[in-house]
Order: structure tokens, then sequence, then C-alpha cells
């Protein structure tokens, strides 16, 4: 939605939108914490769900810009032998004019009857498909890079975002402390969101190696937090991990953006999210069978720590399969170009021996 907004500006633009969550998230980890100490956790979850219900209302308002320009002068309306007839709307009463309008939506809703009708099941679950996905994509090797990187990245902030408040209460830390964790680490997203997407907005820098920086720093810093089991190194920790948190999720779009092209981003963008959910329902169970197979979450950490790396590095490769992608085809075409032309000289040079033969 943001991208039908902004077309110039768009990685701060996205980072000013998205710097909310990490509002949310300050506020509302404080809160509820107090809520299920007043309410317990099936009065929470229901205020929860109210505040929840909330934003369906917010959602509503948010439409995509018309920019189509009607004519203020024309109206087009349906006759009664079914012509398409423009009528001057200013020469017409207010009585005239609303019945034309009311014709005009009957003809148009048994338009669309109608043509729902010859629709059938089939097709109509190929439309959606269609505004899913784009066939397109799955014929690019860097979109198959890019979406492991979303894939290994959401294995290490899954980890983190389910089990840093149960890790800090194994440290011996206060269930009051501990709350604090995830409400420092939505106010360092708060303040890094922006600030990322005005780096991600600038030129000079390369998007690709601030992802992979950002992931990189991700990783380092959750290994590092298995052995600084104090209270103020957790909260450096989650400082720092949402400082970097913050900007991959903001250069993700960017990202995409950058290899794939604005037309299919949303498609892209569409497929990394799918890939990270499918991945945070099987990641979640497991860092905790792993926590309980050996007594503690230093092992779940680690699978963090080193899944970010991993994105890392296949986000520093990057523009090299882009490349090499990119001179394949050049030299494809310039084949079929060679070819064609010779084909091309060929056939001259036989209808040129055909025609001196036949005189």
């Amino acid at each position: 939605m943001v991208g039908l907004y902004f077309k110039h500006r768009l990685p701060l633009a996205i980072g000013l939108a998205m710097a909310g969550s990490g509002a949310g998230q300050f506020v509302l980890s404080i809160v509820t914490q107090l809520m299920v100490d007043r309410y317990g956790w099936r009065g929470t979850v229901m205020i929860l769900a109210a505040m929840s219900a909330n934003l369906c209302v917010a959602g509503a308002l948010l439409r995509p810009l018309n920019n189509t320009q009607t004519k203020p002068k024309q109206y087009e309306s349906i006759s009664s032998n079914g012509i398409l007839e423009s009528i001057e709307m200013d020469t017409l009463n207010r009585q005239t004019r609303h019945i034309i309008t009311r014709n005009s939506e009957i003809g148009v809703q048994n338009g669309e009857r109608s043509a729902q009708k010859k629709l059938g099941c089939v097709h109509s679950i190929k439309l959606f498909l269609q505004s899913l996905y784009d066939a397109s994509l799955f014929k690019e090797p860097v979109f198959y890079l890019i979406l492991l990187t979303g894939v290994f990245h959401a294995v290490g902030q899954t980890i983190v975002i389910i089990h840093m408040v149960k890790r800090a209460l194994e440290f011996r830390l206060s269930s009051t402390l501990s709350s604090f964790i995830p409400a420092l680490m939505g106010l360092s997203q708060l303040t890094a969101r922006p600030l990322w997407g005005a780096l991600g907005n600038s030129d000079k820098l390369a998007k690709y190696a601030l992802y992979a920086f950002c992931m990189a720093v991700c990783g380092i810093s959750s290994i590092i937090s298995n052995y600084t089991k104090s209270f103020t190194a957790q909260l450096l920790y989650i400082v720092v991990f949402g400082f970097c948190f913050g900007g991959y999720i903001i250069l993700i779009p960017v990202v995409v953006t950058h290899f794939l092209g604005a037309k299919r981003m949303g498609y892209g963008i569409t497929c990394v999210i799918q890939g990270q959910g499918v991945t945070a329902l099987f990641i979640g169970p497991l860092a905790g069978w792993m926590r309980d197979s050996s007594g503690a979450y230093d092992s779940s950490f680690w699978l963090c720590g080193i899944a970010f790396l991993i994105a890392a590095i296949i986000a520093l490769f990057l523009p090299v399969v882009d490349k090499m992608v990119m001179k394949r085809r050049k030299t494809s075409v310039s084949k079929r170009k060679t070819f064609r032309a010779g084909l091309s000289i060929n056939l001259r040079k036989w209808w040129i021996s055909e025609l001196m033969t036949t005189v």
C-alpha cells in the first residue's frame, strides 16, 4: 500500500510507516504484562482482540489512489436498447441525473452478474493466483536468493522474539525486568527504521550491503548474548539487535525493488513474507524442543546466530548472481541476432541463386 502512494522516496516512507510497530511493541510489552497481572491471560487476550478489531476501521480507510480522470460534463448511460450513450450533464436537471445514474448502476450490475456467471471456478482461481503471484519471478535466480535470505533471517528473528523473555527469566532476571527487554527492542526499532529508510534512499550506498550488514550484526550479537547474562548486557544486546532488526525489515522492499523491479515488488514481498510465515511456524517449537533437550537456550540462540550469518552471506551474492544472469541473457540475445542475420543472408543468397538458375 505504501508503494502506491510513494515512488521517489519509498525506503524513507516505509521506514516512517513501520516505525509505528516499534512504538506499539514498546508500549504493549509493558502494558500487556500489567494486564496479565491484573486480568489474567484470558482477559488480556480479550482486550488485545478488541484493540485489534478497531484496526479494521483504519484498514478500511487505506484505499489505492485513483489516477483515472473523468470528464465532468459528460456521463455514460445505458439506453433501453442496450446502447451506451454519452449525455451532457450540464443540460440535465437533478431528477434526470438521478434516473440516469440509477439506470447506469443497474446496467453495470447486470453486466457484472452476467460476466461472473460466465467465469468458471477454475478461471476464478487462476485470476486469484495471478493477483498474488507473478510467474516470471520463478524464472529469476536472484529471486530464490532473496527468498532464502528471508527464510534464514526468519529463523533467527522467530527465536529471539519468542524466547528472549523466557531466556532472561532463566538468567535469574525478574518478570518486571524481563518485560523491559521487548519494550526496549521496540524503542530501538522505532528510532532505527526511519534512519535505515533514509540510508536506503541514498544512491551512494549499496542496498544489498546494508541488508547483509544488518543481518550479520544480528547474528553475531545473538551468539555473544549467550555469554552475557547480566541485565545490562541483555539490554545492550536487545538494543543492538532491535536497531539492526528494524534495518533489514525496512530494506527487504528496497532490495526486492532493486533486483526485481518496482512492478514486481508487491509479488516478491508476498512470497518472502509467506516463506517467513511458514518458517516461523516450525522454528518456534523447534527452538523450544532444543531448549528442553539441552536444558538451556544456548543451542537455540546459536542456531539463531548461524541462520542470520547464512542470510547475510547469501545477500552478498545477490549482485554477483544478478550480473551473471544479465550477462547470460545478453549473450543469448546477441546469438539470436547473429543467427537471424546469418539466416537472412543465406536465404538471400539461395533466392538469388535460384533466380539465376531459372533465368
